[in-house]
């Protein structure tokens, strides 16, 4: 499944043009139906953790915690071609930024990854989840799965794939079942080691 770094920033490239909305509003009902699926409360789950959320584009699910967590890392490699306003948004709430690749980041073991729309973009989704599983005690996982492949998504994600690298945790999110939410289908739980 892995694909060169090149066709990597292909996909980064397309994925960039999709995100016109930069807005904390364009992503805040996502950030609320994850919450809901995977029963959690972002202000009070995670105070003394240290969590990874990959791949979060502009307005990271973290931003919803309002800092109430002992250390917090962003990987979005698309994080410097954003307005500086984001960034700054990040730094002022205790989120580190990581401007690379999930697979080439060093990052510290974590209490929890998120992976919350993210593997069909990545460079390895196999090597991806491998290394959430690793380096952390839970990993909350929100997916598109059978979806096809295009130039921002080099991979097509499947309920199989995902459970034949991390076991079955999780459950199918209907997609359209939730307003202003995915359409697609999508694979979702809560993974602990």
């Amino acid at each position: 499944m892995k694909i060169t770094l090149g066709r990597w920033a292909q996909a980064q490239n397309d994925e960039f043009a999709h995100h016109q909305d930069l807005t904390l509003g364009a992503y805040s009902r996502t950030h609320e139906v994850v919450a809901q699926y995977l029963d959690f409360d972002y202000k009070e789950d995670f105070r003394d953790k240290v969590i990874v959320e990959v791949g979060c584009a502009a307005q990271p699910h973290l931003l919803q915690c309002q800092s109430n967590f002992k250390k917090a890392y962003a990987i979005e490699p698309l994080i410097d071609r954003w307005p500086q306003s984001i960034k700054d948004n990040w730094t002022q709430n205790n989120i580190i930024a990581v401007n690379e690749a999930y697979e080439l980041a060093e990052i510290p073991d974590a209490d929890e990854t998120w992976l919350f729309n993210v593997i069909s973009h990545v460079i390895d989704p196999v090597e991806m989840m491998q290394k959430a599983m690793r380096t952390s005690k839970i990993v909350r996982f929100f997916e598109p799965i059978d979806q096809p492949i295009n130039m921002a998504h080099p991979h097509e994600i499947t309920m199989q794939l995902i459970e034949k690298v991390m076991g079955p945790f999780g459950e199918i999110y209907q997609g359209g079942s939730e307003p202003g939410f995915h359409g697609a289908n999508c694979y979702y739980g809560t993974w602990r080691a």
